[in-house]
């Protein structure tokens, strides 16, 4: 599997604070089933040093780091960015905080906003296109308007939701949002927004199959995430419906026993 949002680099941002976590992170990763994760380090108003050049550098150092201590998974470049604080970066910084060496960035919007700000604020910004946007469940813009994410995918953005809201981990409104963007058939992607091994952990395969989306997996987190690396614009993955009550009961159980 690919997991295409993921805070990998020790030190940059509320990820891992150090090499040691970030390894453990990243063997969490592997014990998964994930064999490449996107380095995605918050660049926004609390962490504005984030640029191409020292994302890379972190990859390579990170990669070296894994490869020695025998853990099997890639890392790509890559950045999860503030819409409202991406006017402070030039064309060379765009260019290095895309996914990969594709031409998709990865935009997260304020939580806060309502619907209105955040398809202004994503119509300003031209020079993020193309866009997949971070786990819009979560924002309160698509929580209060059901048609939002419809709009922004028919304009041509991609969206990425979390498996652990999937789960239910951000509260019942998240899961209710995420699961609603997966019954209308406007999910691209799912990954873990992994920030360490225990809180934040890099779980993709286990929650869906507990949420009965087993066999969404191979679209939701390869083939949508690899398309997106690739420069290729993937489908969606076909329309889902939540699992009944007992498996949601096992899920819980699952998740609780992590």
């Amino acid at each position: 599997m690919i997991d295409l949002h993921f805070h990998a680099l020790p030190g940059v941002d509320d990820g891992p604070a150090s090499m040691e976590q970030a390894l453990a992170l990243l063997r969490g990763a592997e014990a998964a089933g994930t064999h490449t994760v996107v380095a995605t380090p918050h660049l926004s108003a609390a962490y504005p040093h984030t640029r191409g050049e020292g994302v890379r550098e972190g990859v390579l150092s990170l990669q070296a780091e894994a490869d020695a201590a025998g853990i099997g998974v890639r890392i790509v470049p890559g950045a999860e960015l503030e819409v409202m604080h991406c006017e402070v970066l030039g064309e060379d910084d765009l260019t290095g905080l895309r996914l990969g060496d594709g031409p998709y960035a990865l935009v997260e919007l304020p939580f806060s906003a309502d619907a209105r700000f955040a398809e202004m604020l994503l119509g300003m910004h031209a020079e993020l296109q193309p866009v997949v946007l971070a786990h819009p469940e979560r924002s309160r813009a698509f929580q209060e308007d059901d048609e939002l994410l419809g709009r922004l995918v028919g304009q041509g953005m991609l969206a990425q939701v979390t498996a652990a809201s999937i789960a239910g981990s951000f509260g019942s409104t998240v899961k209710r949002c995420a699961w609603s963007m997966l019954a209308r058939g406007l999910v691209h992607v799912v990954a873990s927004d992994a920030h360490d091994a225990v809180g934040r952990p890099p779980l993709l395969r286990e929650p869906l199959e507990a949420a009965g989306l087993g066999e969404l997996c191979g679209a939701l987190c390869e083939d949508g995430p690899a398309a997106i690396l690739a420069g290729e614009r993937p489908a969606p993955a076909p329309p889902a419906t939540p699992p009944p009550a007992g498996a949601r009961r096992r899920l819980r159980g699952a998740l609780r026993r992590r």
